[in-house]
């Protein structure tokens, strides 16, 4: 009985310890995507107006490109925003263009559309992982005590459409 309960506390405890370690990377990668973020900010506030991106904005169409405080969209395209003041009706902003976003928002939406425009209902790349065959290697003879040694190199055959579909004429033959 007494080992029973010992048992159980010693997995109780070494699942805490494991929560604790998955749970602190979780916080740990959190706080680092703060602070880099926050230092990326500061940064951008930093750059000589030379490098940035200058816009004149009626408060309407601030509104309207604003997509966070930090950042604004005008044409399809991301920006990060550096610095912004008013003057006479006028909103005036320096912001630098984000092709990373632009790209990841690009990707995004082709990975939307193209799910809608197929046909298959399985993505090509999917079906061909899926398809992958396990190719056995050539066994050779070997004298006296046969024993395996395990080695991590599988090799894979990769199946294709290409190779499903045999041809039905003859080779040609060269005279």
């Amino acid at each position: 009985m007494l080992i029973c309960t010992m048992r159980r506390w010693l997995g109780i405890a070494l699942f805490c310890v494991l929560l604790l370690q998955v749970g602190g990377a979780y916080v740990y990668f959190g706080v680092r995507l703060v602070v880099h973020r926050q230092e990326m900010r500061a940064l951008l506030k930093l750059k000589p107006v030379e490098t940035l991106t200058y816009f004149k904005l009626t408060p309407e169409a601030w509104q309207r490109a604003q997509v966070e405080d930090e950042e604004m969209e005008i044409d399809g395209r991301m920006y990060d925003i550096a610095r912004v003041t008013y003057q006479h009706n006028e909103v005036h902003v320096w912001a630098e263009r984000d092709e990373g976003e632009d790209n990841l928002l690009a990707l995004l939406h082709t990975l939307a559309t193209r799910h809608h425009h197929d046909k298959k209902s399985v993505p090509t790349l999917i079906t061909h992982v899926l398809a992958l065959i396990y190719e056995v290697p050539a066994m050779t003879k070997t004298p006296g005590r046969i024993f395996f040694v395990i080695a991590h190199a599988t090799s894979y055959l990769a199946v294709t459409d290409s190779l499903l579909s045999l041809p039905t004429t003859p080779p040609p033959q060269y005279t």
